[in-house]
């Protein structure tokens, strides 16, 4: 089975054509959640999940992988996108990227969760590697209310 590398989420990820050489810009370990009284839309979220694993001795054989999110105050989990994959000869480790762009996926304040999960296809066992990422919820109340005068 492979072995997790690590994963990460940032702003933003470019790779190099030639040198195949992924560079995060931005690694976001805190997001601020601005809750509205529902009369406006939701901000805008946009990140890039990376997530590499390692290929062990035995693992030349297909594999089905998912990115997954556990909202912060519920816990409740999103699948956001799976795909099947085999380790290309010659080929030690394998990257997977994500690139969301959406409403924020938060239910409130607590840690959001980005989760990769990789399994051997026809089996039930998966292994989970996870990113976590601190959410701060604000009330649009309290913005309007820091800029009163006192």
């Amino acid at each position: 089975m492979p072995k997790p590398v690590y994963i990460i989420c940032a702003e933003s990820a470019v790779e190099d054509k030639v040198t195949s050489k992924h560079s995060l810009f931005n690694i976001i370990e805190k997001v601020v959640a601005f809750k509205t009284d529902g009369k406006q839309p939701p901000a805008i979220f946009s990140c890039a999940v990376s997530a590499v694993w390692r290929r062990e001795p035995r693992d030349d054989c297909e594999f089905e992988t998912e990115f997954a999110v556990l909202l912060p105050r519920s816990g409740e989990r999103h699948s956001i996108a799976q795909q099947e994959f085999r380790f290309p000869p010659g080929n030690q480790i394998a990257r997977f990227n994500l690139l969301f762009n959406g409403p924020p996926p938060v239910d409130g304040g607590g840690v959001l969760e980005f989760q990769h999960c990789i399994r051997k296809k026809g089996t039930s066992e998966w292994s989970t590697q996870s990113y976590p990422v601190l959410v701060e919820e604000i009330k649009t109340e309290q913005l309007q209310n820091a800029g009163a005068p006192a």
